[in-house]
């Protein structure tokens, strides 16, 4: 049995326990603080997988148990190999705009989580990201990481993506916020057409070269990255070793499939902007998981040096993934 404590957002607590939970089999003690229990107790109670009960009442600090069960997680594997990326369209990547578009029409708020990947602040608490860096975000998404960096006035940060809804929403925030260090740019990974030779001190990219599933089209993105960034510049990569377990939109209990293949229609989790959780069906969109050391083989290759891990872990934004740093070349 494990226990964890909890904030006061019910999104956030509902995200941080599908996690644990996908992490975890059989009993699961969860210790919430939260003003209102009953949402709470509601919102678990709702969901088709999970069940709950309250087993404690609330004691001077405001602190409830609720014991949460649930099935064990089957495994569910993702076709791949040569075969599979043969059989892609030319054109699949762009998928990922259609996701985001599908979201907001059926009332999403966003699809990504807002707070940043913690590997940002560890790297600026390290020193290794700093405020006088020309920054670009690769598959920037609805800017999780941009806005984080603009708010924390990085001289300049280029977010870019090849969804416009999702740039349309990143848009949004930044005007809200007066964030002019901020620029959006519309452009394809594997090309970064709009983006000049040795223009970036530091790129990142957090969850989406797992999106690109060709060889050539991630040996593409690389040497892009490699153009783009000056001399002695760096390189973060986010990337997934499981696609299954930790990616908060996913209702693992209902997927029928045992074998997944792009195209399959999938449920997945949105929230509205009231906080309401709603499960749509998605088309399942190609997606390559790799573990640490064939990544730094395929970067490395690419032209990069290795310089540090940088985190692993099992957040809810892209699930069971690990960041490595990497550097261009003097």
């Amino acid at each position: 049995m494990e226990t964890t404590s909890f904030g006061d957002s019910l999104n956030d607590l509902l995200i941080e326990l599908e996690v644990a939970l996908q992490e975890n089999s059989g009993i699961t003690e969860i210790q919430v603080y939260h003003k209102d229990l009953a949402r709470i107790v509601e919102a678990i109670s709702n969901d088709t997988i999970l069940s709950c009960e309250v087993v404690s009442s609330v004691d001077e600090n405001g602190l409830i148990a609720i014991r949460i069960s649930h099935p064990s997680v089957r495994e569910i594997k993702i076709s791949g190999g040569v075969e599979t990326q043969n059989e892609l369209p030319d054109d699949y990547y762009r998928g990922y705009d259609a996701r985001y578009r599908l979201v907001y029409e059926h009332g999403g708020e966003r699809f990504e989580m807002k707070k940043p990947n913690p590997e940002i602040s560890l790297l600026i608490a390290a020193g290794v990201l700093t405020n006088d860096m020309d920054v670009i975000d690769l598959g920037c998404g609805e800017g999780r990481d941009s806005l984080a960096l603009a708010r924390r006035k990085c001289k300049k940060v280029c977010a870019v993506d090849i969804s416009q809804a999702a740039l349309d929403k990143l848009t949004e925030d930044a005007q809200r916020e007066n964030l002019s260090n901020l620029e959006p740019v519309n452009d394809d990974l594997t090309t970064l057409g709009k983006i000049g030779d040795g223009s970036f001190d530091f790129a990142m990219n957090m969850g989406a070269l797992h999106m690109l599933v060709k060889d050539r089209d991630r040996q593409m993105h690389l040497q892009q990255v490699l153009r783009i960034l000056k001399p002695g510049g760096l390189f973060l990569v986010k990337h997934s070793r499981e696609w299954l377990k930790g990616f908060r939109t996913v209702v693992w209990g209902k997927i029928q499939q045992a074998i997944l293949k792009p195209g399959d229609v999938i449920p997945r989790r949105i929230w509205t902007g009231t906080g309401e959780m709603r499960e749509i069906d998605m088309p399942f969109l190609p997606h390559r998981v790799a573990e640490p050391e064939n990544l730094v083989t395929e970067v490395t290759n690419a032209g990069f040096t290795f310089e540090r891990n940088a985190s692993d872990t099992k957040e809810g934004g892209f699930g069971n993934s690990y960041s490595i740093l990497f550097r261009k070349p003097l």
